[in-house]
Formats: structure tokens, sequence, C-alpha cells
């Protein structure tokens, strides 16, 4: 096994600084986000309550721009160890432009994974138990994916869509337990928030963010497609 180059060492320890030291000074901006991303799940669930195809597909639309855009702040508190309202805002307009589109396939597969369970559950056919397994197994496949996108959108924004994906990808298929860790700390926090608290629910998407940026700029960094914006000597 090679050894790890210093450069690359010393870029994830100050990965680990950053994501350590950013949260406090960054607080407001990460709670706005988190709050705005929370209002947008809320109005889902008012709008198409339920798990059905309608609210999968409208929490894809609505969900995704404020996702993006709270990766845009984690990721520049990582890359620059800094981050601003601008900031915030010009990941609105990545969200937008091509975060939904990002969005659409897991939702896609999501909105059926449900239908089949209706179905199988109307007629009983264990057939159908098939396409419940193929629909879902496509649909947790493709979270790590969604995940990294999220934070590619903003951290190589020069590629073009189809670039991205091909990047995200490739970093997922390469390191997947990184890319699994944030939907993971997701599903536990939402976990507690129905346990304990709903209001619970506003911290969750600051941390998620910043595991799911962390391992984006990990693997960048060991890739060697980006490079960090070092410390002053």
């Amino acid at each position: 096994m090679s050894a790890v180059p210093k450069e690359t060492s010393a870029d994830q320890r100050l990965l680990l600084r950053r994501t350590m030291r950013g949260v406090w000074p960054q607080l407001p901006l990460l709670l706005l986000g988190s709050v705005v991303l929370c209002l947008a799940a809320v109005v889902v669930a008012l709008v198409a309550p339920g798990a059905t195809p309608v609210s999968v597909l409208l929490l894809a639309v609505l969900v995704a721009p404020p996702a993006v855009a709270l990766g845009a702040v984690t990721n520049s508190v990582l890359r620059y160890d800094d981050a601003s309202f601008a900031v915030w805002r010009r990941g609105w307009r990545v969200g937008i432009r091509r975060g939904i589109a990002c969005a659409i396939p897991q939702a896609v597969a999501g909105a059926l994974f449900v239908v089949a369970i209706e179905v199988w559950r109307r007629t009983g056919q264990p057939a159908l138990l098939v396409s419940v397994a193929v629909c879902g197994a496509v649909t947790l496949a493709l979270i790590p994916f969604t995940a990294a996108m999220v934070q590619v959108l903003t951290v190589l924004p020069e590629l073009t869509l189809r670039d991205q994906w091909r990047v995200a990808a490739g970093w997922v298929v390469r390191w997947p337990v990184r890319f699994l860790a944030a939907p993971i700390l997701l599903l536990l926090g939402v976990w507690l928030a129905t346990q304990l608290s709903v209001s619970l629910l506003l911290l969750v998407p600051a941390p998620v963010a910043f595991v799911s940026a962390a391992a984006l700029w990990t693997s960048a960094v060991e890739s060697g497609r980006c490079l960090m914006e070092r410390d002053p000597a």
C-alpha cells in the first residue's frame, strides 16, 4: 500500500481543523440555511402529505436548491476557511439551475418505489415483490451519488452537468463509505427528532452538510482534482 503524500495528509488535517472551527463563526448562516431547508420540507408535507409519488417528486424540486445552497456554505468554509451570505445566495442560483435536475433521478426512483409498494399492497401478488426490490435497490444506490452531487455542483462549477455526474460517480465508487456517512447521519437525526422533539430537525442539516462536504473534499484532495486554499504561514 502506497503512503499518503505529505501534501495530501496536510490538506486532510486542514479540512478537519476548518470543519471544527468553522461551525461557530458561521453559525448564523448555517442556521439560516438549515431553517430554509426545513421549511421547504414542511411545505412538501403540507402540500402532499404522506409518502406518495407526488410528495417524493415535490421534495426533490423544493429541497434541492436550499440543500445546494447550504452545501455551498460548508464547501466555502472547508476550502477558504470563510463563507458569506453571498456564497449562500450564489448556491441558491446553482441549486435552482442544476440542483433540481440532479435530484430528479433520485426522486423518480423513489416515486417508482412508492408506486411499486402500493401496487403490491393492493394486489398482493408475490411477483410484484421483484419490482419493489429493484426500485428500492435503485433508490438506495442513488442516495450517495445524489449526496455527492449536491457538493460537486458548487465545488466544480466550471464542469458541465454530465462531467459533474462523472466526477461524483467516480469518487463515490472509489470511496463509498465516506459518502454514505452523511445520509446515515441524516436518517439518524430525523429518527432522533421524531423520538425526542421535532424542533431538533433544525439542528440536522448543517452537520449533515459538513460531513458531506468533508467526504467530498477529502476525495477531491486525494484525487488531485481540487486544491485547498492553505492557511497563511
